[in-house]
């Protein structure tokens, strides 16, 4: 009996080696498929860790930007704007020339004092009651999520061009909707 046991167990061990490897050859092409990448995520901790990656990937999400649209979406907590107020002005001195920020944001002072200082940046206000407490962008493949309202501050970015392309799509429809 110990030997049938035995024969069985060997069978089924050998269908799932099947199985295993028909699945492995099935999916095998879609990673070497032109337009997949494996999903990366980083995280960053502390308001320097989330400084020296705004300065480490600006010219990254340049260059992503400009192989779809020229354009920053998302939205935008107005409390950024005051934390990293010197990385911004760095930032928006190089701004490419084709280069738009067309982000979402709180009605606040900041953002009505910036109006129309910076070219190119367009914040439109969401509605009265509505309020977001942390920053989204969506920059080419790359989205990119801060949180200042609590310490430490920490971001993490997932660069993942189908997830990228979603997100931008409903940041384009939020856009349109907001006069």
């Amino acid at each position: 009996m110990v030997q049938a046991e035995r024969e069985e167990l060997r069978k089924k061990l050998d269908r799932k080696e099947a199985a295993a490897r028909e699945l492995a050859l099935a999916v095998e092409p879609l990673f070497r498929a032109r337009h997949y990448s494996v999903p990366r995520i980083q995280f960053f901790e502390g308001s320097r860790n989330v400084e020296q990656m705004l300065y480490d990937y600006e010219l990254e999400w340049q260059k992503s930007i400009a192989h779809e649209d020229y354009t920053w979406w998302g939205y935008q907590d107005h409390e950024f704007v005051v934390q990293y107020r010197g990385w911004l002005d760095d930032y928006w001195k190089n701004l490419k020339s084709a280069e738009k920020i067309w982000l979402i944001s709180n009605e606040s002072p900041t953002e009505t004092k910036l109006r129309g200082q910076v070219a190119r940046r367009i914040i439109k206000p969401v509605p009265s009651g509505v309020e977001f407490s942390s920053t989204i962008w969506v920059l080419g493949e790359y989205v990119v999520t801060i949180m200042i309202r609590q310490k430490p501050h920490y971001a993490f970015m997932l660069k993942d061009a189908v997830f990228a392309a979603n997100q931008r799509a409903v940041f384009q429809l939020l856009w349109r909707s907001i006069k």
